[in-house]
């Protein structure tokens, strides 16, 4: 009989959260893992330990008042902590598997680790927040630590190959130790696509502004002129009422993937829907486009962040070049409307390309294939 290669799975979320984002990305790897005859999963987590609000109280009252904030998330004090909790839950194993990095830079054991990521913490930092109200000694305190956790690990499972390019380029990584593995939806796949007809363009996010909702209201008024009929359904965060306002605009809600019935109205939104806007101004690998895609829905996002490694532009969706406004996503909206037959062939190569390139079947898949070798050159 074929000995098991053992896993600790350390991550900040519980298995109860399943829904999106990071809690659904956790539950979605850990359950393919799990589901591997050939790995023993060791579930750690969720490692949280509380913020000082304190700590969190200065940090804000000196941007406030001008002066420099810090990141209290990761101050010393607490990352010891998180490393204490994670050395109490862990058990002897073959390798450490570590969801995100930042919490985990003072986390080394035994064997082997590696960690998945979606973006380093300065790729975060800077598509996130003002960068100039923070600590540049704070700052730097938690990028040496990052950089010498990063270049220890066997291997870093990448997301995207642009979050692994950003981090080589902050850091000055070296390139033996990195594996693009990719990224799914945090939906199950639907049989088929299901799409009759209509003009229903779709917005989900949980940012309305940052994600560019005020450019995707806009632009669908543009479209309206020759296609009255065209809509916009807004999932997510809730538009301020003047947005509302405008014709063709409808607020669906916010659907918790985590509830049945929520769950299920989101997907049905998804299935009838024409083609997802995403005219972001901060991402990094937006599983959204992954998402609209399982159910035939092409999409229209910016030509930055990891968007370019999701869509095949005029093939599987709409790359608009960064600077965008309104008038470009309203021409590229004109031009899936404006071709039934060449529209048709594009959402059925997204569909083919999102179920069939990002799922976490083949995600897992590849990032078994690693752990195996990293354990292998231990034991030899």
């Amino acid at each position: 009989m074929v000995n098991k290669v053992k896993i600790n799975f350390i991550t900040s979320e519980s298995r109860e959260r399943t829904s999106g984002g990071w809690s659904g990305l956790s539950f979605n790897i850990f359950s393919h893992l799990e589901a591997r005859r050939e790995l023993q999963i060791n579930y750690v987590g969720p490692i949280y330990p509380p913020v000082s609000r304190l700590a969190k109280l200065v940090s804000k009252t000196c941007r406030v008042l001008g002066g420099k904030g810090r990141f209290f998330a990761f101050s010393e004090g607490r990352l010891q902590r998180v490393r204490r909790q994670v050395e109490t839950a862990r058990i002897p194993v073959d390798y450490d598997f570590f969801l995100g990095v930042t919490p985990w830079v003072r986390c080394r054991f035994a064997p082997p680790y590696g960690a998945y990521l979606d973006a380093c913490f300065r790729t975060y930092f800077e598509n996130n927040l003002p960068t100039r109200e923070f600590s540049a000694t704070d700052i730097r305190r938690i990028e040496s630590a990052e950089k010498a956790w990063l270049e220890d690990a066997r291997p870093i499972f990448w997301a995207s190959a642009w979050s692994r390019d950003q981090a080589v380029r902050h850091y000055g990584l070296a390139s033996g130790n990195h594996e693009v593995v990719g990224i799914g939806g945090n939906l199950e796949v639907p049989a088929a696509d299901t799409y009759t007809s209509g003009a229903g363009f779709i917005f989900i996010a949980q940012n309305f502004a940052l994600k560019g909702g005020p450019i995707a209201c806009t632009a669908l008024q543009t479209v309206r002129r020759k296609y009255p009929e065209a809509t916009l359904t807004i999932l997510g965060q809730e538009p301020p009422a003047e947005w509302l306002r405008l014709p063709g605009i409808h607020y669906a809600g916010y659907f918790r993937k985590s509830v049945p019935a929520e769950l299920a109205r989101f997907r049905a939104l998804l299935a009838e829907s024409f083609c997802l806007l995403h005219p972001t101004q901060s991402d990094m690998v937006p599983q959204v486009i992954i998402e609209t895609a399982y159910f035939g829905a092409p999409a229209i996002a910016p030509k930055r962040f990891a968007i370019p490694e999701l869509i095949r532009d005029r093939q599987t969706g709409v790359l608009v070049e960064a600077g965008f406004t309104a008038a470009d996503f309203a021409r590229e909206m004109l031009w899936l409307l404006d071709d039934a037959a060449r529209y048709r062939e594009i959402r059925r190569a997204a569909r083919d390309h999102s179920t069939t390139r990002f799922t976490f079947a083949s995600v897992t898949r590849k990032i078994v294939t690693c752990v195996a070798a990293a354990t292998v050159e231990r034991r030899s």
